[in-house]
Order: C-alpha cells, then sequence, then structure tokens
C-alpha cells in the first residue's frame, strides 16, 4: 500500500508544526521535514517529538539538491538529534558513514540524489547501498523526458529483498513518480498542498489520493495517459480519473511530457505490456503519432493525425477524435446544417487538419489561413482546401459563416494569453465560432463574437465529445451513458461550471 510522504521544508520549529499539522490534515502518512534551514539540533528534536511516528528528517547539501550550509559534523548532529527524539525515519545519502545508536528504532531510508543525469554504474550504486544496513532505498536523478523511465524501470529488478522507491526529479519526471508505485515503490513524495512542491514534479496530495487515486495502487493495475509537451495544463486528468460512477475499475489516466512519443509508447508496453493501454496524443506529436501507428481510422486517415494510439501486440492503432468531436459540437450549433456554407479555418496544426475535415464532413466549403502555410499546403492539396495568408478581414472577404480558431492565441499561459486574432469590427454578424482554446472557457475572440451578434462554441465542448470518445475506442466503454456530454463538465471543475454558466453548448446565447 502506498504511504503517502509529505515534503516540508520550515525555517523554523513554528512553521513545521504548521506545515506538518496541515500535511497530516490532507492526508500523509509521514513528513518529510527537510531541515536543512534549521540551524540547531535542538529545533529537529522539537519538531520530531511533535510527530514521531510521521517524522522522516533529511538533512541535504547543495550537491544533493539541498540547502544545508554547515559542516558536515554539525549536520551529523542534526540527524542524531532525530534520532534521539525517536524519528521513525532518518533520510541517509549513500555517501553517509553515519551510524545509529545502539538500541535505536528510527528505521533508515538510504538515499541517492543525482540533479545532473542518471549514474554512470547503477549496478554498482545498488549493491553498495544494499549492503549499507537499511530499512528502505531511495534513487532519483534528474529526468528530462518521460521516456527516460526505463533506466529507473531496471533498478525495480535488481533488489529484490529490499523496498525501493526510485523515479526521476524534474517536471518531465513527474509520470515516473506515479509508475514507481506500479512497480511497488512504498513512498510517493507529495506537496502538502497546491503551490508548496519542494522539489519539481511532485504532484500534491490532493492530487496524489483524490485524482489519481494513488492510495491503493499496486502492480499490474491499468493505466493510459497523456503525451505531448507541455501536458502538466490539461483537465484530461481530472476527467478521465473521475470516471469512476460509470466506469468499474477505472484504469488511472497519467502524464507524459515528451519529446520522444514513439520511444516512450514502446517502452510503457515493453515494460507493462496489456496493463498499459495507450496514450492520447496532443501537441506537438500528432503528426508524428501518425506515422508510426500501424493501422488507422479513417478519420484519421483523413487528418493525416493521430492523437489517440490504443496499444496491441500488433503495434499501435491510430484514432483521431478530434475530428469527429468538431463536428459533433458544430451540429449541434446548427441545427438547420451547414451544407453549402463557406468556412474559415485559422492555424496550421494538427488540429486545424481535424477542423478541415470535421467542415468538409458537414459540407462547408473550406478555406485555411496561416501564418506559416509550407506545413499545410501538401494537405489542403489533397482535400480541396484553400490556403491564403493570414488577415483579419477574411472573414468578410470571403463571406464565411463558420469560423474555427486552431491557434495557442488566448490561451492561459501562452505568449498571446488575453489577445485575439480579430477585432469586433472584423466579426460578421452570425457568425457561427468555434474557438479550440479552452482555458479560460470564454476567450476573448468568444467575447467578441458574442458583441457582434455571432454564436459562440466553447472548445472546452470539443475537449469532453474528443475525451468521450477516446474511451470508447481504448476503454470500451460509452460514457456518460444516461443523459449528455453537460454531464462530464462537472468533472473538470471550474471551467466545467463556467462553460454552462456561459452558455458556451453550441446555441444562440
Amino acid at each position: 500500500m502506498t504511504r503517502f510522504v509529505a515534503s516540508v521544508f520550515p525555517k523554523g520549529v513554528e512553521e513545521g508544526r504548521e506545515q506538518g499539522r496541515s500535511a497530516l490534515r490532507s492526508g500523509a502518512d509521514l513528513i518529510e521535514f527537510r531541515v536543512d534551514r534549521l540551524r540547531h539540533p535542538s529545533e529537529v528534536a522539537t519538531l520530531v517529538s511533535l510527530f514521531p511516528e510521521n517524522s522522516l528528517i533529511s538533512c541535504r547539501v547543495p550537491e544533493d539538491g539541498g540547502e544545508w550550509a554547515g559542516t558536515v559534523e554539525e549536520r551529523r548532529r542534526m540527524l542524531i538529534a532525530a534520532v534521539g527524539a525517536g524519528a521513525k525515519w532518518v533520510d541517509l545519502e549513500h555517501w553517509e558513514t553515519l551510524g545509529l545508536p545502539p538500541g535505536s528504532s528510527t528505521k533508515i531510508l538510504r538515499s541517492y540524489h543525482r540533479l545532473h543525469g542518471a549514474p554512470s554504474q547503477p549496478e554498482e550504486l545498488m549493491r553498495r547501498m544494499c549492503r549499507s544496513g537499511a530499512d528502505a532505498l531511495k534513487i532519483v536523478w534528474m529526468g528530462y523526458d518521460a521516456a527516460d523511465y526505463s533506466k529507473i524501470h531496471e533498478l525495480y529488478s535488481m533488489v529484490p529483498d529490499l523496498p525501493l522507491t526510485a523515479f526521476l526529479v524534474g517536471k518531465a519526471g513527474r509520470s515516473s513518480r506515479f509508475l514507481a508505485i506500479l512497480e511497488g515503490a512504498p513512498f510517493l513524495y507529495c506537496a502538502p498542498g497546491p503551490g508548496l512542491a519542494v522539489a519539481e514534479g511532485q504532484p500534491d496530495l490532493f492530487e496524489a489520493s483524490q485524482v489519481y487515486r494513488l492510495g491503493n495502487a499496486k502492480p499490474g493495475d491499468r493505466f493510459w495517459g497523456l503525451c505531448g509537451s507541455p501536458v502538466e495544463h490539461s483537465l484530461g486528468y481530472r476527467l478521465h480519473n473521475g470516471l469512476g460512477r460509470w466506469i468499474p475499475n477505472l484504469p488511472r489516466y497519467f502524464p507524459f511530457e515528451t519529446q520522444e512519443p514513439e520511444a516512450l509508447a514502446r517502452m510503457l508496453w515493453g515494460i507493462y505490456g496489456e496493463s498499459f493501454l495507450g496514450l492520447s496524443v496532443t501537441a506537438p506529436h500528432k503528426r508524428r503519432a501518425y506515422r508510426f501507428s500501424c493501422q488507422r481510422d479513417e478519420w484519421a486517415e483523413a487528418c493525416g493525425a493521430v492523437n489517440t494510439l490504443k496499444a496491441s501486440p500488433e503495434g499501435f492503432l491510430g484514432y483521431n477524435t478530434d475530428a469527429p468531436a468538431i463536428a459533433r459540437c458544430l451540429a449541434e450549433a446548427s441545427p438547420h446544417g451547414l451544407a453549402g456554407m463557406t468556412a474559415l479555418v485559422v492555424g496550421g496544426g494538427g488540429v486545424a487538419r481535424s477542423a478541415c475535415v470535421a467542415l468538409q464532413s458537414l459540407g462547408c466549403r473550406v478555406a485555411i489561413a496561416a501564418r506559416s502555410r509550407k506545413k499545410i499546403l501538401g494537405f489542403a492539396k489533397e482535400r480541396g482546401v484553400t490556403v491564403l495568408p493570414f488577415e483579419a478581414s477574411l472573414l468578410k472577404d470571403l463571406s464565411a459563416r463558420v469560423l474555427i480558431h486552431a491557434t495557442p492565441v488566448g490561451q492561459e499561459g501562452e505568449k498571446a494569453e488575453g489577445q485575439s486574432l480579430f477585432s469586433e469590427a472584423d466579426i460578421p454578424h452570425g457568425l457561427l465560432t468555434l474557438d479550440l482554446v479552452y482555458r479560460p472557457t470564454m476567450t476573448p475572440l468568444l467575447q467578441r463574437v458574442r458583441r457582434a451578434g455571432g454564436i459562440a462554441v466553447s472548445g472546452l465542448r470539443v475537449f469532453l465529445h474528443q475525451a468521450a470518445l477516446q474511451v470508447e475506442v481504448l476503454l470500451g466503454e460509452r460514457i456518460p451513458p444516461l443523459g449528455g456530454i453537460e454531464d462530464l463538465a462537472v468533472l473538470v471543475g471550474p471551467e466545467g461550471r463556467e462553460l454552462e454558466q456561459e452558455g458556451l453548448w453550441g446555441g444562440c446565447p
């Protein structure tokens, strides 16, 4: 059973007391007190005396990612004080020669931290650590891609007799912390709350226990996830991990930050076999996923892009759920149909291709406007789509009745956050507009469309539709079995509530 370890970095006893209490209230089993910033052994002893059954004490030097500025002997006195006060665990680095006093009940976690990639001789490191008299081992190093997990996986076959927690640190290593639990790792290091991580890649306690449901995770559990770069801000984790009300024994859905989607997919299949169901693929990998999938559905073939990979012994089966989701949203927003109307797609990436295919399936005449047209020209020629340089006047020049915006402009966290490619004056009355940006739900573009008397459709609705189709492909389940796609909106939190409040389900405001 996974034990949640909340890592805290107090500057004093009172701060540590509050952090420890908060961590326990949030579901922590152990509290890792990083005592690097404390200055006297008595402070450590006091902290341990407040949480004797829940304390794991570590004191790291800068070379191991810590902030301890004192001498080696002063550091050892801090650790001995923790043992004398009855700490449950003490973390000793692999190079530390300190021995615990006779009769001590404190357990030793022997650890290795490297901030610049994998160790050169991991087998020798493991042998040395296993001979150190430890009760458990912890081995971590910097990860630069989720596919780097393959070297971590090799460690779990080397230590048959000692509990091992091994993972990658860094943003790209976040998924490795979850995969480690599926290898049988006893500890999951967490932030006590949002924004309180002491190491990059840590989930917070709520995410670990309630979103990813890792408290009862075990080897052999099924999982899938999102691969792309970046992936940390997706709403998919809330949605796909919240489907338990409809799907019993729900597989977990993890984040995979990668620049190597094929290597990642093949690694996960090689390690976990049929426990690994596949991947949802986001930017910038949809074209690459198309190329390495062994079979593709008709939507993927038409788009030249894959956003869903289903793992199988024969290889990865490629699907595109973006295009049918876009088509569904547009059809719901236009009960009289769109056949014969002129539609403009703005953007040149994989999702712009899906938008073109969706519009053509509804009978629209389609034009694409992109700042960089080179990558889209071949696709456009094949599909009979006009490619134009972007100008804000295009909507009126083309007498367009439909607009699909497929660029990151207006998206939270992007350089162009809060912006729109079109002014209100550029937007013709009655324009049906789908903005594939869904954070924020009501984008600057949709606000202007509303004011100009148009019909605004949020990209979040497309997200919900395509997610439901992905679940059908990978899990063989239709969701939600009752009601409409609106039932899924509650799972994504504030954005879903905003969708309903703003009336962005696809009809006229």
